[in-house]
């Protein structure tokens, strides 16, 4: 999938600088709502076959273990506290390693680490794209919340499943990581209810 027209990634960058949490209906006080053993919370805004637009909060020390975006673009935006991203590019594309690893069995990836850098409290914009900084870890250093575009949306149907990795020991003598898939038992979210501006196609 070619990623959106120049024009329309540039009118998005510009807009998700302007936007905040207060545009989005989301508090600082609705983190200590959260219920969830993971400390995380999703608030879904759109959902479509062409794209998924959602916010995630996120209680200090909750982690989104390191998973994939395949053949995805991801646009976002952190709206308010500190966030930990460790961030690996994929040797090769994910959708030619799903391809060859079958439906149900998802293979070991050879990846790069791309950065491990920590964005925050300043608002922050950032993207990634089907081979750089696909595959991301967050972890939260403050309560945290951010917005995400993702497009196309997951569908598992179209090889777009999300896959959770972990690294095996440290990087190889070409500074490459073995991710190894599994699956993190009892990672779970609360779904709260969008306090927002509607939707609009």
């Amino acid at each position: 999938r070619r990623e959106l027209p120049p024009d329309t990634v540039a009118g998005l960058r510009s807009g998700l600088e302007e936007i905040t949490a207060r545009d989005l209906g989301v508090r600082m006080q609705d983190i200590d709502m959260i219920q969830c053993s993971t400390g995380i919370a999703y608030i879904g805004i759109h959902a479509s076959q062409a794209m998924t637009i959602c916010v995630f909060m996120m209680k200090k020390d909750a982690v989104i273990p390191l998973h994939d975006h395949p053949g995805m673009w991801v646009y976002g935006r952190l709206l308010f506290g500190r966030m930990r991203v460790r961030s690996f590019d994929p040797e090769s594309s994910l959708s030619d390693c799903r391809a060859r690893g079958g439906a149900f069995v998802q293979p070991r990836l050879r990846g790069r680490l791309k950065f491990d850098k920590v964005i925050g409290p300043e608002p922050t914009t950032y993207s990634l794209g089907p081979e750089e900084g696909n595959m991301h870890e967050l972890h939260a250093l403050d309560n945290c919340a951010f917005f995400d575009i993702l497009t196309p949306s997951y569908d598992p149907r179209r090889g777009r499943d999300c896959t959770y990795y972990q690294p095996e020991g440290g990087p190889d003598a070409e500074g490459k990581y073995t991710l190894t898939p599994f699956e993190p038992w009892g990672f779970s979210m609360d779904t709260n209810e969008y306090r927002g501006p509607p939707w609009r196609e």
